[in-house]
């Protein structure tokens, strides 16, 4: 039996650097080759044009598509394609975008109506079980873990089957080198060691799609593995997916391979891990591990007790997460937290609240997300959309997107949408666009760091960082020069949301609209109006901030004038046509600090380079790669 599995990811307007390793279906070959050995022959694929020129070179008996909130829609539209050129191969696919409720999955199901099978929770088993099946011409009970439509339209539900704490039967997919020819393409390596969440965060997936159980995998494979990737590997940064690093006492061992890999080989130079949601000394062992390498994220998602207890989120207390900002300062690392808007019961002014706190504690780096809606999650679900009166809309999932073209010239065109809340009972739609741009005048400020230096200034005269970027709003909205840059965020926050899907997709589905989002003119929105700042506005953005910080008189305007000229310095102005021109450092003309005095890095010429290219999403190749428009600071 010939299996094709697909990871399929949008590789049209990305490099393979910026895709992940597919180790879930590498999971899958490893398995399903051990318990059927030479009966089956299973092929890898992550990219759509190699999976559609394979088809028409040899079709398979069986297609696997993994299936989650980033690819959902390329996966309807090539497995469309493939079942109606292809109609003898049978198509299953399985991955958590998935909701529990019934009339959400006979929704999907005949919407995907190319798909024969879908398997729910963990695949590496009934995958394994249900080719047995088919081969049996289905003669025993079909495996657990199972569900399809019946020719009724009814949904059929072979039930689920135990999840276990143990998962030594999951052997590596790395060491039998079933995952070498993507290493070799440089793709970001990905390690899962454990599986599952024991919590119920109710804006998330994971711990309901794992029933709350944390399962192990085997620790001597993952330590090997990081030996194996380490010596094949030369990529900036690594994934660790495990919901909640540092959970188990032997992630500190994990940590020490990565670091003692890291030492020998100089790579990788950055590690993605989420650290257990309630910080312990064991987290702090593991940053002194890693140093460098890592961020810690300590995910606070809401500073107010009645929105935690909404969501069923059980944080440490103020003073603890204080404590714990300390101690990871003391050793040198940079934090990171995670808020999320509008989440239930959050109101603006709790909102505003907590930013203040947060930044009172210290945190480097603070991530605001709009709250997406998640099949699976219990916010998903209708009960409680009416109960918190969500209202929603749709936008793209920037940089997701392409044209796949077949060996005989036909296409399939695709794009990604996401669903999120723009509304609730506490939180108007006109406060969240208001939000929008205090949170991205945040992230250019103090987490791109381009003007860090004269926040923190602030801070240790008493004004908090945040009460600086609202004024400096404020007063950027009325500014001259700056009154056309806030009327043209405002355009773009506002058009980049349609209020159904179908709405978007007869928008992005029109020819010129489409060539627009191939062409990677819908850039994210924090990504785009950055650079336009750097590129159009920087010298008017430093003239405002410089005169709102005098505006609080507290500061000496002379420390200030000094500081000043450093920070604007190390963000000099860029010259770009557009955001995919080349740029060109412009002459420090605002500053009295000479440019050879700053040093450059390696790191920022290779995000001035990432800025150069053409029909690329920047925003995607930044993050995945481990870089930031803060790369771009020249260093006194």
């Amino acid at each position: 039996m010939l299996v094709y599995f697909a990871d399929l990811a949008h590789t049209y307007s990305t490099e393979n650097e910026s895709l992940m390793v597919p180790l879930n279906i590498g999971y899958l070959k490893s398995y399903v080759l051990k318990q059927h050995k030479n009966n089956v022959d299973i092929k890898l694929f992550k990219d759509p044009n190699k999976l559609l020129k394979a088809f028409y070179k040899k079709p398979p008996d069986l297609l696997g598509l993994s299936n989650y909130g980033w690819n959902e829609d390329l996966n309807l539209r090539i497995g469309k394609f493939i079942k109606m050129e292809f109609p003898k191969t049978t198509i299953i696919s399985g991955g958590p975008n998935m909701d529990d409720k019934t009339e959400c999955r006979i929704d999907f199901l005949k919407k995907n109506d190319h798909i024969s099978y879908y398997i729910v929770d963990g695949g590496e088993e009934p995958f394994s079980e249900l080719i047995t099946w088919l081969k049996n011409n289905k003669e025993t009970d079909i495996p657990k873990n199972i569900i399809y439509l019946k020719k009724d339209g009814e949904l059929f539900s072979s039930g689920r089957r135990p999840l276990k704490k143990e998962a030594n039967h999951i052997s590596s997919p790395y060491l039998e080198g079933y995952l070498d020819e993507f290493l070799d393409l440089n793709m970001v390596p990905l390690l899962e060691t454990n599986r599952g969440c024991p919590y119920r965060c109710t804006f998330c997936a994971w711990g309901m799609a794992s029933h709350n159980i944390v399962s192990r995998l085997n620790i001597d494979h993952a330590l090997e593995e990081i030996k194996y990737i380490g010596k094949r590997s030369k990529v900036n940064k690594w994934i660790i997916c495990d919901a909640n690093f540092g959970i188990l006492k032997r992630d500190v061992e994990i940590a020490k391979a990565i670091r003692k890999v890291h030492d020998e080989y100089r790579w990788p130079k950055k590690l993605s891990l989420w650290l257990s949601k309630n910080t312990t000394n064991r987290n702090l062992e593991i940053a002194e591990i890693l140093e460098d390498m890592i961020e810690p994220v300590m995910a606070i998602q809401s500073m107010d007790q009645e929105v935690l207890a909404n969501i069923k989120r059980d944080n440490i207390s103020s003073d603890t997460y204080f404590k714990y900002q300390e101690r990871f300062h003391s050793i040198g690392a940079t934090t990171t937290s995670d808020i999320i808007i509008p989440l239930p019961g959050e109101t603006l002014e709790t909102h505003l609240k907590g930013l203040r706190k947060i930044f009172d504690m210290g945190v480097d780096n603070i991530i605001n997300h709009n709250m997406r809606l998640l099949p699976g999650s219990e916010l998903y679900s209708p009960e409680m959309r009416k109960k918190y009166n969500f209202k929603t809309k749709y936008r793209l999932i920037h940089g997701d997107c392409g044209n796949y073209k077949t060996p005989n010239g036909k296409g399939v065109k695709s794009f990604e949408l996401e669903e999120s809340l723009r509304s609730t009972n506490t939180m108007s739609e006109k406060e969240v666009f208001k939000l929008r741009e205090i949170h991205f005048l945040l992230e250019f400020s103090w987490n791109f760091e381009v003007y860090f230096d004269l926040l923190k200034l602030a801070k240790k005269f008493q004004i908090n960082q945040l009460d600086i970027i609202l004024n400096l709003l404020e007063n950027g909205k009325k500014n001259k020069e700056l009154i056309k840059f806030w009327k043209l965020f405002d355009k773009a926050s506002k058009d980049e949301w349609f209020n159904s899907r179908e709405e978007a997709e007869k928008f992005f589905s029109g020819k010129k609209n489409f060539n627009d989002l191939i062409e990677q003119k819908y850039e994210k929105l924090n990504i785009q109006f950055s650079i336009i700042i750097l590129r159009d506005y920087k010298i008017a953005f430093d003239k405002v901030l410089q005169q709102t910080m005098k505006n609080f008189n507290v500061i000496p305007h002379n420390i200030i004038d000094d500081r000043s000229k450093i920070v604007f310095a190390e963000f000099p102005p860029l010259h770009l046509g557009n955001i995919k021109q080349k740029p060109k450092i412009d002459s420090l003309s605002n500053s009295e600090i000479d440019q050879n005095d700053l040093t450059k890095n390696e790191t920022r010429n290779r995000v001035i380079k990432i800025l150069s290219k053409k029909n690329t999403s920047i925003s995607k190749i930044l993050n995945t790669q481990g870089f930031s428009i803060k790369n771009l600071r020249l260093r006194t």
